[in-house]
């Protein structure tokens, strides 16, 4: 990718925010479900167990955090020569992003810039006020909270993170995740925000070609990126706010929104434009050690659950270079087609144009492939074209759940080696799947049980204090 390179200063792509699962920076605080020997131990289904049903409440855990980087450039609109450009800054992605991603692909998120000259931070750094946090209340030395601070989220400089839930007083809130925190100096992002304070410009003319808008991959990082021109302006304007959004109507609708350290001056007869990275990173992309936890299961003669989860195809939406609209990551197993997008969270179902999402499940005890490799097809089906249907997304969960039900007619075998997830036609064909799971020892299921299974999508963000 041309002119990608972002500060390293501003780049920590695995201290996200999860506030649904307390996500801080260490690996076993992040994902607390690690136990013995570094296997990560699925939930334990909750309720009663009826003869006859397996129930696996959370068989994988696909992973990945976002966070994205603004370039701020100032055309001369007589001689289409950039005058003037800001370094790349971070923005911040909003509770209202966070949430829209259960209900789109990636990037749709950024369809739409908008510009505005409104005053209002997206952070409000503690200076010297400290906070400390006892189960769920957080406690200020001096008054510093508001009402209007509700949904937003406090970043210790130490880390850790937490979600207000309620606000007490000026020195006192209640916040989402119990923890104990030492007093320390802190920030406190608006993450509940949804529009710009006063907004001038939106646009989606893309400036289109590699370099300005495409997919690109490095190591596990997948980055989206968007250029974004606007109409010269016809007075002095000045910038200092800039949001992203799915629609080209300017009410509550933006995904993400930077404060400008810097105001950028725009005269007569310039125009901004806006350089878009939005980067996902995605997680396990090596095999990761995991015991599942599925009532009814090891069967004889099986003994164990253990086993290993890794992505293995992007299979996410990416940015088409010739007009900048969204496609299938330009990348290896992008999808039956390169039309769907069959692990982003909100896909399910037989195929639809983006979003068909499906597992198989084979007697194939292959090691898993290379994150981002060309695949061939699976053999040894005992199942395929098992099309997930989604549970209903809360409110602020930052995560996803994928059902499916195996009725006693189907998925029978004594040697269930693999399970995976891809394209809702076909999920097992070659560059079609995205997510696999691999067990240590062959699994049975016979026609005298069904089995529930359910999937996880999680989803986290970057917060730089």
């Amino acid at each position: 990718m041309k002119n990608s390179v972002i500060p390293a200063s501003i780049k920590n792509p695995y201290n996200f925010d999860n506030s649904a699962f307390r996500v801080p920076a260490d690996f076993k605080r992040r994902y607390p479900l690690v136990g013995e020997r570094g296997k990560v131990k699925g939930p334990i289904s909750h309720g009663l167990f009826c003869p006859g049903i397996h129930r696996e409440r959370l068989l994988a855990l696909p992973r990945f955090s976002m966070e994205g980087f603004v370039k701020v450039q100032v055309v001369d609109c007589a001689s289409g020569v950039v005058v003037s450009e800001q370094p790349y800054q971070p923005n911040l992605i909003l509770n209202q992003g966070m949430d829209n991603l259960a209900a789109m692909v990636t990037c749709e998120l950024f369809n739409q810039c908008c510009y505005g000259d409104g005053t209002t931070d997206t952070k409000l750094a503690s200076g010297a006020t400290t906070a400390s946090q006892a189960s769920t209340t957080v406690t200020a030395s001096a008054s510093i909270f508001v009402a209007g601070d509700v949904g937003n989220m406090i970043k210790w400089d130490t880390g850790e993170e937490a979600r207000i839930i309620s606000y007490t007083s000026g020195t006192e809130v209640e916040v989402a995740n119990a923890a104990t925190v030492a007093s320390g100096t802190f920030t406190i992002h608006r993450t509940n925000q949804t529009q710009l304070t006063a907004e001038i410009q939106r646009s989606n003319t893309y400036l289109t070609g590699s370099g300005n808008c495409e997919s690109s991959v490095t190591s596990n990082i997948i980055t989206n990126r968007r250029t974004f021109d606007f109409s010269p302006v016809v007075s002095g304007e000045t910038v200092r706010e800039i949001g992203f959004a799915r629609t080209a109507t300017p009410t509550n609708n933006l995904n993400t929104r930077i404060f400008l350290s810097t105001p950028q001056a725009l005269l007569i007869g310039q125009a901004l434009r806006v350089v878009y990275d939005f980067q996902v990173t995605m997680s396990p992309t090596t095999p990761e050690a995991k015991t599942f936890s599925i009532t009814g299961w090891p069967v004889a003669p099986s003994t164990s659950l253990d086993g290993d989860q890794q992505w293995v195809g992007i299979c996410l939406s990416g940015v088409r270079p010739s007009d900048g609209t969204t496609q299938s990551a330009a990348l290896y197993n992008a999808g039956i087609n390169g039309n769907n997008f069959p692990m982003e969270p909100f896909a399910s179902g037989a195929s639809g144009t983006q979003t068909g999402c499906g597992f198989f499940m084979s007697s194939n005890s292959g090691a898993i492939a290379s994150f981002n490799s060309s695949t061939g097809a699976f053999t040894g089906y005992l199942l395929t074209n098992a099309y997930l249907s989604l549970v209903a997304y809360t409110t602020l969960n930052f995560y996803r759940d994928k059902t499916k039900t195996l009725a006693v007619s189907e998925g029978n075998g004594t040697t269930i080696r693999t399970i995976g997830i891809g394209s809702g036609t076909s999920p097992g064909s070659a560059n079609a799947y995205g997510f696999i799971m691999l067990f240590d020892q062959p699994q049975t299921k016979d026609n005298t049980h069904t089995l529930q299974m359910t999937w996880r999508w999680t989803w986290g963000r970057t917060l730089v204090n």
